[in-house]
């Protein structure tokens, strides 16, 4: 930690605070110098009350301090996400690639199958238009698989995991580890970093609590989504659970009304440019209809 002294340094001065605003009754003058001169470690409950007297909270500050630049893990995540859901299959490639150069810790597998098998998948898509047969490979499921039933307790990296390949599992697998989420949902509900990951698990889980005729855990996901689609900032969801609610009132008879908003979801979502989102909710419209 002694390194983050320097960019504190750094923040301090670009807002102007003095030394004696930031560090009062928190660590000495002569601490603070040298702290800020990267001599010394600070421990974590005095460092988050400077960042609190600098008005940064700690996910900006890495940010700072690693140049402007995502971390390693959330550049990954980001990375993948947004190649997903653009099915950009090129960039997912250049991914796989450059894994394949680093050392193979169980975290360099297990991406390296989350690469292979979204790759697949989007090939499959490309020829047949749907991922209604679609089944990824045995080997890569199971990597994913193993390393997810093993991790005791599951914090939003594990949940991130599970969301971007729910797909990929049995529809029994689906639902158990769906059901398991759920419990935990209440207690993230309140923390920003948490609500598009947990709204991307629901949006995701949805198709196979459809295929299985889940009514009650669909009411659950679409009560949820609704819950934490409500901020503007979260507008992408809010479409996303306009188009399963037409997909529900569809099911439960009333076709007019389920198809209005499913069409007006699909077409916002053209306007929006997510066209490949777009092509995948209207696959499963047709899969809902027949």
């Amino acid at each position: 930690m002694k390194n983050y002294g320097l960019t504190i340094r750094k923040i301090r001065l670009n807002k102007g605070y003095s030394q004696k605003e930031v560090y009062t009754d928190i660590i000495t003058k002569s601490y603070a110098i040298e702290f800020e001169q990267g001599k010394h470690d600070i421990s974590l409950f005095l460092f988050m009350q400077i960042l609190d007297r600098l008005m940064v909270d700690i996910d900006e500050f890495f940010y700072i301090h690693n140049e402007y630049h995502l971390a390693e893990e959330n550049d990954y995540i980001n990375k993948f996400s947004h190649a997903a859901n653009r099915h950009d299959s090129k960039t997912l490639e250049n991914m796989y690639q450059s894994l394949l150069q680093a050392a193979p810790t169980t975290l360099t597998l297990v991406r390296q199958a989350e690469l292979r098998l979204r790759i697949q998948s989007f090939n499959y898509f490309e020829t047949y238009k749907n991922f209604e047969n679609w089944h990824g490979n045995t080997e890569d499921i199971q990597i994913i698989s193993h390393y997810l039933m093993n991790v005791q307790s599951w914090t939003l990296q594990e949940i991130v995991l599970f969301s971007n390949n729910a797909d990929m599992f049995n529809q029994e697998q689906q639902i158990f580890f769906f059901k398991q989420l759920l419990k935990s949902l209440p207690n993230y509900q309140a923390y920003d970093r948490a609500i598009p990951v947990y709204a991307s698990l629901l949006a995701n889980i949805l198709p196979t609590l459809f295929r299985k005729q889940e009514w009650d855990e669909i009411s659950q996901a679409l009560d949820w989504l609704e819950h934490l689609s409500r901020e503007y900032t979260s507008s992408f969801f809010r479409v996303v659970f306009i188009y399963y609610s037409g997909l529900l009132a569809i099911c439960q008879g009333d076709y007019k009304a389920g198809e209005k908003k499913v069409l007006w979801a699909l077409n916002t979502l053209k306007i929006i440019d997510q066209t490949d989102i777009a092509a995948e909710f209207e696959a499963f419209f047709v899969t809902i209809k027949d």
